[in-house]
């Protein structure tokens, strides 16, 4: 959740305005099962913010700075065997958004370590330089700084 109540409201609300089901990562192991065993669903993963611990993120340049991503993305889709899309959403009026979808692969497992998260950073980079006002900028991407002791976690 964001720290700011009425922001997050907003954001919540936003969210599941179409039937979205929104499950915080902490709940997210427990929570996620019993909607898989439900039957069909789609599952969009909200993975361009800081994570909690940057010992248990992945390391990468963006916008040639050093910068912590969550691995939950790619862990997720390796241990589900599912495709992974990149969706961009952006505004093309007032009160008209768009969205575009690019398959990055069928097949997650047949992927090197790190690999989904490294075209994820490089589709981030690239729909910021496109719609830089369309990113939210209070995610505090840079809010871990990077030292010698995450050099293992570093996606080459």
């Amino acid at each position: 959740p964001i720290s700011n109540k009425a922001f997050s409201d907003i954001m919540f609300n936003m969210r599941k305005r179409f039937g979205t089901v929104l499950i915080p990562a902490t709940k997210f192991k427990h929570l996620f099962a019993q909607h898989v065993k439900a039957g069909p669903y789609a599952l969009g993963l909200v993975a361009d913010q800081s994570p909690g611990n940057p010992l248990n993120a992945y390391w990468h340049p963006l916008f040639g700075k050093m910068t912590a991503f969550v691995k939950g993305p790619e862990k997720g889709s390796r241990n589900m065997n599912t495709a992974v899309v990149m969706l961009h959403f952006y505004r093309v009026k007032r009160g008209y958004y768009r969205v575009d979808a690019e398959l990055l692969t069928k097949h997650p497992n047949e992927l090197p370590d790190g690999a989904i998260t490294k075209a994820f950073i490089h589709f981030l980079e690239e729909s910021i330089k496109k719609r830089p006002e369309s990113y939210l900028w209070s995610h505090k991407r840079w809010k871990h700084a990077y030292n010698d002791s995450y050099k293992d976690l570093v996606i080459a």
